[in-house]
């Protein structure tokens, strides 16, 4: 799918990234992969091992038996070399053993592992490259790896394979990557197929979806600028009226021949003789997942909404039939379970799909996942939806508990239970440790004795500031009276840039305290906090009566009147 320019605002969040260091999972049928021996590279076979000389005894969690019993199933061991000019802070490798949404950090693990000089006989004799090693501690199923420096994603998200030993060279000089060692071909044809995917979408025009008689395109000169680089070599703009013309047009990426799904199969294609049969039904998947689920999510996000005013029944029938005719593009035949289970993109493409059919056929997501899918990948989707959408909607406690009652395979049920206590008030707010301006420490012991609201924010979130102005502050100002107090609290890593802007992003009336370093990764950790600003409210004993109080009202007047209204009890 070419690039989008869509405006919006996103209900005003603004997102950040987040990390939990956690074990890894050995989940119901992992032995599939236990004693495998793969043809590999020509014939070799690859043994779900290490390679001699190195091995790996683990502590990680099984999940077999739903409960937390020690196992040692393997692991994968990935070596780099870092060329790196300039210093950008930490390096940083997430390994994800279970994708279920791209935000949360549930098992996630985060290492850091240490940068070592060369030497001469190690053969890292250029004093500008750092070494470093790091074990992967996984199961017997493929996951999810990234590595950052600084907070800079250099490789996001590539699938590894137990068993594995990667040599990477991250080149910061040269802005390249390299994969060595004997599993090389896998990581490389993921990087040559997310490039094609890239470039095909930068070799397209960019997309504009506006009326004609917008603001944008009305204003004096922006015509004239339009036609004047439709004639200049470089990038183009695409103006597509909402409706019709923006949904043939992206529905096209339905299609089989699409250049985006043709080139990046053309990709793998150049691989085929270097991989082995998981791994090519592995990246397979993936490409046809991250093709059609771009333009699913797409069609649902900002073309459904709009489908009854702006298409007739028939129309609508006809779109209808164009979308569930593409769930026969996906090779489903050529897919096995156990890449169902473990692929981002299939999930991702998989839930897409039961959402529609639902909005379609007017059932539950529950009906849809059950009709199409059984035991281990219908739960998984069952929990991936709640993760990514159960703060979207109603009544989430009883969302919750008709869920459990769905899901009792590990770690979905566990996933589900996490969900549970980020998202249902009632327990007491967790340990914490916060600083104050002063550079004083407190802890939620320090939050007793007065109904708080907890503002959570960054310092440079537009949004946060925007809210804090027109909703929070007076809201804060009409309840302040009532004993309720307001504590901002800043997730800045950098103290002087949170002090600095206290007057844009909080009032110096308040008490401001900020919160970082690994408080902050436990705090985002349990209560999910993936976007900004968020504001709880803790009652005397800091026992939680909402996760968000910015669902309570669209506009000051709303939010001032249902606060008062739900929490009145609260209130002196």
């Amino acid at each position: 799918m070419k690039k989008l320019i869509l405006i919006c605002f996103l209900g005003g969040v603004c997102l950040a990234g987040s990390t939990l260091t956690a074990q890894v999972a050995d989940p119901p049928g992992a032995d599939l992969l236990l004693h495998r021996s793969m043809p590999h590279r020509g014939g070799d076979s690859r043994s779900d091992t290490f390679s001699k000389g190195f091995s790996l005894v683990d502590d990680s969690i099984s999940l077999r038996q739903e409960s937390l019993a020690s196992s040692a199933t393997g692991g994968a061991l990935i070596y780099g070399e870092l060329i790196n000019p300039d210093s950008l802070g930490p390096l940083a490798i997430e390994f994800r053993p279970y994708y279920l949404d791209p935000k949360s950090s549930f098992m996630v693990e985060k290492l850091e592992p240490d940068l070592l000089p060369g030497e001469t006989f190690d053969g890292v004799m250029n004093p500008m490259v750092r070494k470093f090693i790091s074990p992967l501690d996984m199961g017997a199923r493929p996951g999810y790896f990234s590595i950052a420096l600084g907070g800079r994603t250099i490789l996001s998200d590539y699938m590894v394979l137990p068993g594995d030993s990667l040599k990477v060279e991250l080149d910061l000089r040269e802005l390249d990557v390299l994969f060595g060692g004997d599993n090389a071909a896998f990581y490389e044809a993921q990087y040559a197929i997310a490039r094609e995917g890239r470039r095909v979408a930068f070799d397209g025009p960019r997309q504009l979806i506006a009326k004609s008689d917008s603001r944008m395109l009305s204003a004096p000169g922006n015509q004239e600028k339009l036609e004047h680089f439709q004639d200049e070599f470089g990038s183009k703009l695409l103006v597509m009226a909402p409706g019709k013309e923006s949904l043939d047009y992206l529905l096209l990426g339905l299609k089989p021949d699409h250049p985006r799904l043709l080139g990046m199969l053309a990709v793998l294609e150049n691989y085929r003789s270097s991989l082995d049969e998981m791994e090519y039904e592995l990246l397979k998947a993936e490409i046809h997942g991250s093709v059609l689920f771009s333009v699913l999510t797409t069609f649902r996000k900002f073309h459904f909404p709009e489908f009854g005013r702006r298409f007739n029944e028939a129309e609508r029938a006809s779109y209808q039939k164009l979308i569930l005719d593409s769930f026969e593009v996906f090779p489903e035949s050529e897919i096995g379970e156990l890449t169902r289970l473990v692929s981002k993109e299939y999930l991702n493409y998989a839930l897409e799909k039961c959402m529609l059919m639902a909005l379609f056929e007017g059932k539950s997501l529950l009906q849809v996942v059950d009709s199409l899918y059984s035991g281990e990948m219908a739960q998984r989707l069952k929990t991936a939806y709640l993760s990514n959408y159960l703060s979207q909607l109603p009544d989430q406690p009883y969302v919750l508990e008709k869920y459990l009652a769905e899901v009792s395979i590990s770690p979905y049920r566990e996933r589900i239970e996490s969900l549970k206590r980020s998202h249902v008030p009632g327990g007491l707010v967790e340990p914490v440790n916060l600083v104050d301006m002063s550079g004083k420490q407190m802890t939620e012991n320090d939050l007793k004795g007065e109904p708080t609201l907890l503002y959570f924010y960054f310092s440079s979130c537009p949004h946060s500031a925007s809210y804090f102005k027109d909703y929070l502050f007076p809201l804060y100002q009409k309840v302040k009276d009532q004993g309720v107090r307001l504590i901002a609290v800043s997730v800045d890593e950098d103290p002087d840039l949170w002090k600095s802007r206290i007057d844009t992003y909080s009032d110096a009336s308040l008490l401001n305290v900020n919160l970082r370093g690994e408080s902050k990764r436990r705090w985002k950790e349990i209560y999910e906090i993936h976007g900004y600003p968020k504001v709880m409210f803790l009652d005397r004993d800091t026992r939680i009566l909402s996760f968000d109080i910015r669902t309570m009202g669209e506009d000051q007047e709303s939010l001032i009147h249902e606060f008062k209204t739900q929490f009145q009890s609260e209130l002196d």
